[in-house]
């Protein structure tokens, strides 16, 4: 029986802990995986020699990426930074519940939408001079993820 209550007692202050915790979690994996997506996408257009981009909707807490060279039987358009045609997709990510976007300063696509893509050789495609997009989470705590103007991709 007093093992049973020094557990229940070890429960009862732990799992508060874990609950404020969890957000944090949350957001920094969040921003880890918009940092490799980057990275990825980055290493994919020297790869194959074609742009790539990465599309942010922020009011819906989404992403994707694809390659954008007018697709294998050229029914897309390329360099358009818009996915179109047979242009291959590579990801479609959401953000875990109680992260958001809340700010980005790539280029805007639409007024909910904002894109940055990087060129054959790794650099910023044509337009894209860097940027950041912020991500906050439920308990209010911001993350950015930011690329400069030479396509280097950091949180700070």
């Amino acid at each position: 029986m007093v093992v049973v209550a020094v557990i229940g007692i070890m429960a009862g202050i732990a799992i508060p802990s874990f609950i404020g915790w969890l957000p944090d979690y949350r957001l920094r994996s969040a921003t880890r995986d918009i940092v490799s997506c980057l990275q990825e996408m980055k290493l994919r257009a020297a790869a194959d020699n074609s742009d790539t981009v990465v599309v942010f909707n922020l009011s819906a807490g989404t992403y994707q990426s694809f390659v954008d060279d007018g697709g294998s039987d050229g029914t897309g358009t390329a360099d358009d930074n818009q996915q179109n045609g047979s242009e291959t997709s590579l990801k479609n990510i959401t953000l875990p519940n109680g992260v958001n976007f809340i700010n980005s300063t790539f280029i805007a696509g639409s007024a909910t939408t904002s894109y940055f893509g990087f060129n054959s050789r790794g650099f910023p495609s044509t337009g894209a001079t860097g940027g950041t997009i912020t991500l906050q989470n439920s308990n209010s705590k911001t993350l950015q993820v930011v690329v400069n103007s030479a396509g280097n991709i950091r949180v700070p």
